[in-house]
């Protein structure tokens, strides 16, 4: 039972749950921001356990609390997410006044806790060519948007999780390519792994900082859920660690 107990993970989770919470106030609007934020929490944290595993790969000691961050992080965010679906009622239409500082102490909690739990890898989680990736994506769609009429900045916010996707797919194939260069493999898995990872964060930030789009986007056509392919990713890349791993022997 005690293995199911990562304390590293359970505080993130917690810690970024009240961030959301305390972002959108204390009124049904809370449980259903939450329950939209919970999923990128989870990837997030997940990824980032990805980035402390690669930078320990080197010293196995300190691999068990870098996967147990990377696994139990997902198994948590899972966890309150159930718990908040099961407390959810259709008809609490509670609102609670505007107050803008709850946005950015919101956001001042949730950066106080990534800052906290993984400040020690700080230069691993920054991947310059991840964030230019996703800066240069993102700006296109905004230009496409912007040209076509329909300048919305929250449309991009669907859009993130299948962007990540992109730069993810663009990450392993470089990878996969150089398996056999180990030294090439660790760059291109940085660039897979910081895409996503990235973009969840953005998606976190922004349900944050404008927790009524949550609402508003309830009403909106149906967008895919890009989830389940976000943790493929992440299994692949563990696979393709310990092929290129092998190929040292």
């Amino acid at each position: 039972m005690f293995a199911l107990i990562d304390l590293t993970a359970l505080l993130f989770v917690l810690f970024s749950s009240i961030a959301v919470v305390l972002a959108s106030g204390s009124s049904g609007n809370s449980k259903i921001g939450l329950l939209a934020a919970l999923p990128e929490i989870g990837i997030f944290g997940m990824y980032a356990g990805l980035i402390m595993m690669m930078s320990n790969m080197h010293d196995p000691a300190n691999l068990p609390s870098a996967i147990a961050v990377a696994f139990m992080v997902i198994l948590y965010a899972s966890i309150i997410g159930f718990v908040v679906v099961s407390m959810l009622s259709t008809d609490d239409k509670s609102e609670v006044p505007d107050a803008s500082w709850r946005p950015i102490a919101g956001v001042a909690v949730f950066l106080a806790t990534v800052s906290t739990i993984f400040y020690e890898y700080a230069a691993s989680m920054l991947i310059s060519e991840a964030v230019l990736l996703v800066a240069v994506l993102i700006a296109i769609c905004r230009g496409a948007q912007y040209f076509s009429g329909r300048n919305d900045p929250s449309q991009i916010l669907s859009l993130l999780p299948s962007i990540g996707l992109l730069i993810g797919g663009m990450g392993l194939i470089l990878a996969l390519i150089n398996i056999s260069d180990p030294k090439s493999v660790g760059p291109a898995l940085a660039i897979s792994v910081g895409g996503i990872m990235y973009t969840s964060l953005i998606k976190i930030l922004w349900l944050i900082l404008r927790p009524g789009n949550v609402q508003q986007s309830g009403g909106a056509s149906a967008v895919i859920d890009w989830a389940p392919a976000r943790l493929a990713f992440f299994g692949l890349s563990i696979l393709i660690i310990f092929l290129s791993l092998g190929d040292l022997d």
